[in-house]
């Protein structure tokens, strides 16, 4: 056996939330990041030892997964029942803030923040409804 192409094994295992997320398949690209900021190559075909992007650009290969969450609903409301901010679940009517391509309604009833690195992507037919005379702030990464 060659030390490029180990046998398949499972070595970690992460969990990441799926309810942010629409029903569907997704490619997921799994790329391990070494502490000093060093990202992982390819092992593909001998490139192992002298990979350089350039050389062999698009060889990760992607995961697919489906991801069913069991209830996604038409409709979510933004009630700012706690505070402003968009990632408290406690401030929705059904518990929890909308998955990304969503497909159904946004209503946004209070002023709402959302915080740098969160989006809101919406799915075919989906629509984001404010309230007349209330704010949606949008804060990004600079």
């Amino acid at each position: 056996m060659s030390e490029d192409n180990p046998a398949p094994q499972i070595r970690y295992a992460y969990d990441f939330n799926t309810v942010v997320w629409a029903n569907g398949l997704y490619d997921i690209f799994v790329q391990a990041i070494h502490p000093s900021g060093l990202k992982s190559h390819p092992a593909y075909a001998g490139f192992a030892h002298t990979w350089d992007a350039s050389e062999i650009s698009g060889a990760y290969k992607s995961v697919r997964i489906e991801i069913d969450n069991p209830v996604v609903y038409s409709e979510y409301i933004f009630t700012g029942a706690v505070d402003s901010l968009w990632t408290n679940n406690a401030n929705w009517n059904v518990g929890k803030y909308p998955p990304y391509y969503h497909n159904g309604v946004i209503r946004i009833e209070a002023d709402c923040e959302l915080p740098a690195g969160e989006f809101v992507i919406l799915g075919d037919g989906g629509e984001c409804i404010l309230q007349e005379g209330v704010e949606l702030l949008i804060r990004r990464d600079d």
